[in-house]
């Protein structure tokens, strides 16, 4: 199964997952349909919100958004803005996005726990970039078991 980013609206993720999962706002089901493919990062990503500054890891990244692995979490619906830099390049993009989902410290789970966020307000250049950057990278592919 292909994996790639986050709807670009709440109304897709509609139908799996139950009621109570979509309030708490939890990491998307695979089986929800995404708008954009994700690349596989490893790029420092800077987060100013209404509270607080911080720094993340950027794991993964689409023309539409990014995931940031972070324990300072947002709520979901939160407007923050991201200060990103792509790999080779000397330029630094004041992106502004919004949490779209959330994914809670797990002990039991290898993966990291972070904020799902779909760009909103990117700058001029910022999209031209981040395409160049995407392609020259292979889409993040998982298996199907």
């Amino acid at each position: 199964m292909k994996e790639s980013d986050t709807p670009s609206n709440s109304s897709s993720a509609k139908g799996k997952g139950s009621a109570k999962q979509r309030a708490d706002s939890l990491a998307p089901d695979d089986c929800v349909r995404r708008e954009h493919e994700r690349f596989s990062v490893d790029l420092q990503v800077s987060v100013l919100s209404e509270h607080n500054f911080y720094a993340g890891l950027a794991e993964n990244i689409s023309a539409g958004g990014l995931f940031i692995a972070t324990h300072q979490l947002q709520k979901v619906g939160s407007r923050i803005e991201l200060s990103l830099r792509m790999p080779e390049s000397e330029e630094v993009f004041q992106i502004v996005g919004e949490v779209r989902w959330v994914r809670l410290y797990n002990e039991h789970s290898d993966t990291s726990p972070g904020l799902g966020v779909r760009f909103t307000e990117l700058p001029p250049g910022a999209a031209a970039a981040i395409g160049r950057f995407l392609g020259q990278r292979e889409p993040l592919f998982f298996d199907d078991e």
